[in-house]
Parts: C-alpha cells; sequence; structure tokens
C-alpha cells in the first residue's frame, strides 16, 4: 500500500525525533532548553513526558536557529511546493491535479453526523462545521506561497530547508517507567543523559521508591535505558535507533583542563564498556558530549545540535511520504483541539478530501507513520484502535494525572485517602480518577477512552473476585496499578498458601537476555494477568506483591509468577491438597503468559522480527527444595525424548521428566477441545498464521484436489500466508456444511508431517471459548 502510494507524488519528510531519557537529576531539562536556545532557570522535575515542537533553520550565516513550531496552515503550501520541485512530475501536472487549487466543496452530512453526535455542551465539536460552512483545500495566502514557491527555478538548497524538531523530555523518577515505553520510537534519536561528576558506582535514591533503588547505582540506570530501547523499538542487529550518550554538569569537574579532558574521555569509555559484547554497542554514535548547561555559550551544545540535525537529515533516515497524505494531517491537525477522534471519523474527513486516501488500511498506515513520528497517538489494537489521539501530550497529561510521584500529587484533604491508597496499595479508586481527571473538565469527556488505554497498555487492571459457582470473575470497580506495588510476601504467606498443596513438577523460567528490563515487562504481565484471572485471596491477606502475584485460574488451580533477577518463573498449585495438577491447566498458564509478552516486546518493533526475547528455562521443583525449586536450573530442551533425569540439584530423587514438561506443553498428541463453530473469514485469517511448512497434505485431507493447490500456488507466488488463506477459503466454500473448526483440527492432527503451531492454535480456540 505504502509503495503504491509513492507512486503518486512524495514528499522528504525533514521531521527529526528526539527522546532525551535518563535516571531524574541527571539535567535532561536543562538539556532541553539548551537546546533550543532558552534559558535556564527555575527547573522543575519533569512530570511524566513534555514534548516541544520547534522548527530548526540556518541564518545566513549559518548558524541555527529555532522557534516554537505552532502550526500554520501555509505550512501545508510550502510542503507542497517543495514535494512538487523535488518530484517527477512537471509542474502543470502537480497544480492541475495534486492541488486544484480553485477547488472548494462543502462538508458532508457524513462528517457532520460524527460531529453532531456530540451533547449540546460539547462547545468545541460545534464549532468545526456547519451545514453552510465552506472548506478550500487551499486558501488565497496559501495559493500565493505555493505559487511563488512552485515558480522558482530550483529547489531550495538542504541548509536552507527549515526541519521540525519534536524534542520529548522523559521523567526519570521510577514512577514514570510503567508508562514510558508506550512513548518509545525506532525512528527517534536518543540522548541518553548523566551526570559526569557522579561516580558510575554511586547508589542513586528514589525518594518515592527507595526500596527499589537502594542498591541500584548509575551502571545500573544506563544500562536499564539501553536494554529499553533496544527490546522495545531497536532493530535486530543493534544498529538503529541511534543513541547519543551526553554527559551534563561539565562544569563540576574539578582539576587542570589536562586532568577534566582525561576524566571525561575515560567516564565515556567506562560506560560503552558497559555494552561491550552486546548489539547495544552499535547504536551508540562514535561522538560523545560533554556539556556544561549553566553556559549558554558552550560549544559542546552547538555541535551536538549539529549533530542531531546531520543525523536526523540523512538520506537513509529522511522517508518518503506519499504527498496525499499531507491533506489528511492538514484537516487532523486542524482539529487538534478535540484531542481524540473516532477512527470513524476519520475516514469521514479523509472522505471529504479532494484526494482522499478512501482506504481503511492505507489510513492506517498513514496513522502509524504519524505515531512514530509523535504527530498522533494511534494504536491497532482493540478495543483503541478505534481511536486517533490528536495531541499526544494530552494523553501524557491525562496518565500523569494517575501515575505520578508522590511530590506532584495534589494535597486536597478531600482526596488525599485515595492518593495514600493509591502510593501505598497500588490501588487506584474510581473517586480519584473522577476527580483527577474531571478538575478542570479536560479529560472528564474521554474517561473511559483514556481508560481504555490504561489496560490496553498493560499499567492498570481492574481489580476482580472469583465466584466458586459461576467459576467467573467479577469486577470490584477498583484498578490495581502492578508498578506501584512496594510490599514484599513474608515467609509465612507463602508457606501458609502452598502447605499441603501439590504443585508442577518443574517451575518453568521465562528468562530474558538483559535482566534490566525485567521488572518493567513483570509489571505488564501481573497486569494482564489481573485482567484475565482474579487475584488470590486467603484468609490472611491478598497475594499480590511487588515481585509476587498468585491468580485464580480456576476453582480447583492457582498460578503463581515470581520477578526474579533475571526472568519470570511460573508455577502451578491445585488448591484441593493431595491432588495433583490436572494436566493442561500450566500448558494454559504458560502459552497465555507467552502470548503477552511477546506481544509487549513485538508493540513497537519490525512484526517480522520472530526471535524470541527469551529463553524458557526450568527448576526442579520437589518439595524437598522446599519453596524456590532447585538451585540449578535447565533449558527445556535438556528434558526432551527423557522419560528419568536427574534432579537438577543431585538430590535424592529423580525428575520425571515427560511428565513435568507435558504438564506445561499440550501439544498435537494431546486432545484439544473446539467447540463446534463455523469458520469465517476473520477466523481463517487467525488460523492461517498457525499453519506452515507441507501445508498442502492439509488441503489432500480436506478434500482439496492436486489441480485446485496448484492454481492456488499459481495465483499467490509471493506469499505462503496467502496461499494457505486461500487454501482453508476453497474448502469452506466447497464443502460449508464440514467447515467447522472442529473438522479442521482433527485434520490438521491427522497431518503428521504439516508444520503448526500448536500453542498459537490453542489460543485461537481459548479465544473462542
Amino acid at each position: 500500500m505504502y509503495e503504491k502510494a509513492l507512486k503518486d507524488g512524495v514528499e522528504k519528510d525533514r521531521s527529526i525525533r528526539v527522546n532525551i531519557v535518563g535516571n531524574y537529576k541527571q539535567g535532561k531539562t536543562s538539556l532541553t532548553k539548551r537546546l533550543l536556545g532558552n534559558k535556564v532557570r527555575r527547573i522543575k522535575s519533569t512530570n511524566g513526558v513534555d514534548i516541544e515542537h520547534y522548527t530548526c533553520f540556518k541564518t545566513d550565516a549559518g548558524k541555527l536557529k529555532y522557534r516554537k513550531a505552532e502550526y500554520h496552515i501555509s505550512d501545508i503550501a510550502e510542503r507542497l511546493a517543495s514535494a512538487a520541485l523535488n518530484s517527477e512530475l512537471s509542474t502543470s501536472t502537480l497544480v492541475g491535479s495534486q492541488c486544484k487549487q480553485q477547488t472548494t466543496f462543502y462538508m458532508s452530512t457524513d462528517i457532520q453526523r460524527f460531529e453532531h453526535c456530540a451533547s449540546d455542551k460539547d462547545t468545541k465539536r460545534k464549532q468545526i462545521c456547519s451545514d453552510t460552512q465552506l472548506t478550500a483545500v487551499l486558501s488565497e495566502k496559501e495559493i500565493d506561497t505555493f505559487t511563488k514557491a512552485l515558480n522558482r527555478k530550483a529547489s531550495p538548497s538542504k541548509e536552507n530547508i527549515a526541519t521540525v524538531f519534536d524534542i520529548w523530555d522523559f521523567g526519570g523518577q521510577y514512577v514514570f517507567y510503567a508508562t514510558h515505553t508506550i512513548f518509545h520510537s525506532k525512528r527517534a534519536i536518543y540522548l541518553l543523559v548523566f551526570d559526569l561528576s557522579s561516580n558510575l558506582k554511586s547508589v542513586v535514591i528514589d525518594k518515592d521508591f527507595p526500596a527499589e533503588s537502594n542498591d541500584r547505582n548509575m551502571e545500573y540506570f544506563l544500562q536499564f535505558w539501553m536494554q529499553s530501547i533496544h527490546s522495545f523499538v531497536g532493530s535486530e542487529d543493534g544498529t538503529e535507533p541511534k543513541v547519543i550518550l551526553v554527559g551534563t554538569h561539565k562544569d563540576k569537574i574539578k582539576g587542570s583542563t589536562e586532568r577534566k579532558k582525561r576524566y571525561i574521555e575515560k567516564y565515556f569509555d567506562d560506560v560503552r564498556k558497559l555494552f561491550d559484547g552486546t548489539k547495544m554497542l552499535k547504536c551508540l554514535y562514535h561522538e560523545d558530549f560533554a556539556i556544561d548547561n549553566t553556559d549558554s555559550k558552550d560549544a559542546s551544545i552547538t555541535a551536538l545540535r549539529e549533530t542531531i540535525c546531520t543525523l536526523g537529515n540523512e538520506e537513509k533516515n529522511m522517508l518518503e511520504i506519499p504527498t496525499k497524505w499531507i491533506q489528511l494531517e492538514k484537516s487532523l491537525k486542524e482539529r487538534k483541539h478535540i484531542e481524540i477522534l473516532s477512527l470513524e471519523w476519520v475516514m469521514a474527513i479523509d472522505r471529504e478530501n479532494d484526494y482522499p486516501l478512501g482506504d481503511l488500511e492505507q489510513v492506517k498506515l498513514f496513522l502509524k507513520y504519524h505515531h512514530e513520528k509523535g504527530t498522533f497517538i494511534y494504536f491497532d489494537e482493540e478495543p483503541i484502535s478505534e481511536y486517533v489521539v490528536l495531541d499526544p501530550q494530552y494523553l501524557i497529561d491525562a496518565f500523569k494525572k494517575l501515575i505520578t510521584s508522590e511530590r506532584f500529587a495534589t494535597t486536597d484533604p478531600e482526596i488525599r485517602p485515595a492518593w495514600k491508597m493509591l502510593f501505598t496499595d497500588a490501588r487506584l479508586e474510581k473517586c480519584l480518577v473522577d476527580r483527577q481527571w474531571g478538575q478542570d473538565g479536560l479529560f472528564l469527556e474521554y474517561q473511559e477512552i483514556l481508560l481504555a488505554f490504561l489496560t490496553k497498555h498493560l499499567i492498570v487492571s481492574e481489580a476482580t473476585i472469583f465466584n466458586e459457582i459461576t467459576e467467573t470473575s467479577t469486577g470490584l470497580g477498583w484498578y490495581v496499578v502492578p508498578s506501584l506495588l512496594r510490599n514484599y510476601p513474608e515467609k509465612h504467606d507463602m508457606q501458609d498458601f502452598l502447605l499441603g498443596k501439590e504443585q508442577t513438577h518443574i517451575r518453568l523460567i521465562i528468562s530474558f537476555k538483559y535482566s534490566h528490563i525485567v521488572q518493567t515487562i513483570y509489571h505488564r504481565f501481573i497486569a494482564a494477568l489481573i485482567a484475565k484471572w482474579s487475584i488470590v485471596k486467603t484468609s490472611r491477606k491478598t497475594l499480590i506483591f511487588t515481585n509476587l502475584c498468585v491468580v485464580r485460574l480456576d476453582r480447583n488451580h492457582a498460578g503463581i509468577a515470581e520477578m526474579k533477577l533475571s526472568g519470570i518463573e511460573l508455577t502451578v498449585v491445585n488448591l484441593c491438597p493431595s491432588l495433583q495438577v490436572e494436566g493442561g491447566k500450566a500448558d494454559i498458564f504458560r502459552r497465555y503468559s507467552e502470548a503477552v509478552i511477546i506481544h509487549e516486546f513485538k508493540r513497537l518493533r519490525d512484526k517480522k522480527e520472530n526471535s524470541p526475547p527469551y529463553t524458557l528455562m526450568c527448576r526442579c521443583n520437589h518439595r524437598s527444595h522446599g519453596m524456590k525449586g532447585s538451585v540449578n536450573i535447565a533449558t527445556i530442551e535438556e528434558l526432551n525424548n527423557e522419560k528419568l533425569v536427574p534432579c537438577l540439584d543431585l538430590s535424592d530423587h529423580a525428575l520425571d521428566a515427560d511428565k513435568a514438561k507435558s504438564e506445561w506443553f499440550q501439544d498435537c498428541r494431546k486432545p484439544i477441545s473446539v467447540p463446534n463453530v463455523y469458520l469465517n473469514d476473520k477466523l481463517l485469517g487467525k488460523l492461517s498464521h498457525c499453519i506452515g511448512e507441507n501445508w498442502q497434505l492439509l488441503g489432500y485431507e480436506l478434500g482439496l484436489t492436486r489441480v485446485q493447490l496448484e492454481h492456488i500456488t499459481e495465483d499467490h507466488t509471493n506469499s505462503t500466508l496467502m496461499k494457505i488463506y486461500y487454501m482453508l477459503n476453497t474448502w469452506c466454500r466447497q464443502m460449508p456444511a464440514t467447515a467447522t473448526l472442529e473438522n479442521l483440527v482433527r485434520a490438521m492432527q491427522n497431518c503428521q508431517a504439516l508444520s503448526v503451531e500448536w500453542d498459537e492454535l490453542r489460543n485461537i480456540v481459548d479465544g473462542i471459548v
């Protein structure tokens, strides 16, 4: 779709997104101000993320200057002219077919229907259009601007073309880490900021969460940020995105000029050594920058600006985007004050443009591009895929009204108890949500949508209670914020719960390559568990802590998830003393856990990168090892094709490897309880992803002929996935009476040589049930 759109004309994207990250009190906000040529005074800690939009251009003297980039419609005409002069299209063709300068049109009833569906109190929407309003493609001023630019005989030199700078200043407090990953971008240039005057071994204390930082030093936080960037938005080879090391507080370094130089060089070298032997070393820019934020004339600040512009304007980083995207961008920016639009509304707006994208997938591609740029926020995941956030700062401001540091919390006595409950028990009460988002009226209108964003991104989850009779969970009306959990379990808490109960033969370990991201993933993972299953509550305590959570899988089983140094450990326990864990219960727990974790890693990465972000390991869970399992661990593969293996600690018992593995992995040999449902296109699309090599054998098993399969192969030469889809589709059309999920799964199990992702298939089946 993207390549097809490019044929209609393109423009060079000259925007640069800069994400400034690092621990708090490192000088990030001061650096932001210096980069933009602003004064540094009365600096406050960043609450959440602050976004600055600036236009950068070179003066006649060759110096970089910045001005606040407020949206002006005339910018559209400039961009169209620039695209025209740089495209292969002739000037006359572009004027005639791309701009249609004199064209005007009425807003259609489609847009009026969506814009008038709000209440009469919604004055913002009422300002947008009326039954008699005319909207021109270009205003007279824009036409004049466009004509003058178009009539120039040559395109502007690169030095004179303005570049848009979007600087994202990330708050460094621990409490914000839960929301930061949402705003990472693989298209950003990252500045990793640290205080040169602080020893790398010095411990950094977060006053709000001292227990989380009491043994964590500067080295830890530098590794945390690098591992987060690489894990969530990094390329497979580690070369992108680019990260520039920036050391601040250069003025605090004592000694002679030569001594200061040696100290700074060694400091940067020590930082780089932290990433020796890893792919992360490849994304570090070759030049380092030592900055004095107190000196507005520091040459290093100028050099850093130049480097950012150079990196951002490199041809390989300058995307070509369809010029017909410009008009939809213009239409949405004109409505920025609405903050959030439905996708249906966006489609209606697109239909009224002179050059509509016209297709839902094309519009989604446009939105995903602008999401990475940071212009709009759009996630193609139900249910939030139905909404587009027109102002990213609006979403950030809504989040930080709730997920914030104690120092930013309001002292209002009426909701002080609710704040205290949030910071001590990680319990977010509805009254606090209503008060914070209803305070100035900015967020109340979109409260349900904003909560959907928080829950979909696994920042909060509604607490539920398990009903023993119906075996279902019921919402309690308040939310758990896993990243704010502070309490650790006492030894007797789990001892009392596990006493006399049978557990899985092994503890399954989801072991990550980079240990510093475990906590971030764990918080998201726990939110997902709570969203699916109720937290177990004994007579004494609710079993959720900062590093451990127990959920009710069904009436007789509970799943335990525990955060360890390098990963997350899973155990399943039968709640009826002396009864063994039933087959398949651990498999359901594992599959859901893996699906959540894989999704979190792939959310912002290239979907083609299929390498798993973790390794599956295990501990022997014999009761003689106590609550923690064996000290030694092994990979799951070491249990393959074995009946009995020695205990991993070589204790006085053996491990039944076959039984231990079959508890966690219900492969094709195990029965699958399949609902008797007929297949539709959406379900066929999902199922196609589960089928791989030797798919033709499945076609024969379903009753298709060799000729039919050959035709399908010839019609879809470039995509195995499409061949599989049309093979299944042909079967459904040819034999509608028998085209059920149950019959398809049975046929797949009968094909011994067929490659099937059984976990993915079982997840689809579970989703239907």
